[in-house]
């Protein structure tokens, strides 16, 4: 996650605010039919071989490359593709993925904060707030089922990427405007 974080923060550094709108807006698609589509079971686990590891270590590229380059946690594509590359259940892949991220938000943050693309009082805190009210996320996840968890994470992205859709559409609008 440490490469792909890098480059993702080097990328969001030089693409066009545009195009990052509509991969934000494509990524929001992938990962909201995600949700709908796949239910994962409670009583899976991951089991490490080699094939694995390797795929966790592309993984990890990919998820740090996404963060890095969309402000996203990686969570969002982290458990989804724990519980159906990997075999991990819900929870497993949520506490998976909270771990994973650790080390990938430090190094991503630093990188984002020497190129100044940091709010550096909003982010932390948003941060402690997130720190200190994971336990009841973490109560109601292990309260509801693997399907409502889902449905209520996709309703949560529908909101964001129409709000996503109709920001990046008129982006565009005002970016085509500009050049005529």
């Amino acid at each position: 996650m440490f490469a792909g974080g890098q480059f993702g923060s080097w990328l969001l550094s030089r693409l066009p605010e545009l195009v990052l709108r509509w991969v934000f807006v494509v990524f929001l698609i992938f990962v909201t039919a995600n949700q709908v589509i796949f239910t994962p079971s409670r009583d899976q686990r991951i089991f490490m071989s080699v094939v694995t590891g390797i795929g966790l270590v592309l993984l990890g590229v990919v998820i740090g490359t996404l963060a890095g380059l969309l402000g996203i946690g990686g969570g969002a594509l982290a458990v989804p593709a724990l519980s159906i590359l990997f075999g991990a259940s819900d929870l497993i892949a949520r506490g998976t993925s909270l771990l994973a991220m650790f080390p990938n938000s430090i190094t991503t943050s630093v990188a984002n904060m020497k190129r100044k693309l940091v709010h550096i009082k909003a982010g932390l805190i948003i941060g402690v707030i997130a720190a200190l009210t994971t336990p009841f996320g973490t109560w109601v996840a292990g309260a509801v089922s693997p399907r409502a968890g889902a449905i209520m994470f996709a309703a949560y992205l529908c909101v964001l990427l129409v709000r996503s859709f109709f920001v990046a559409v008129k982006a565009t609008r005002a970016a085509r405007g500009s050049r005529a």
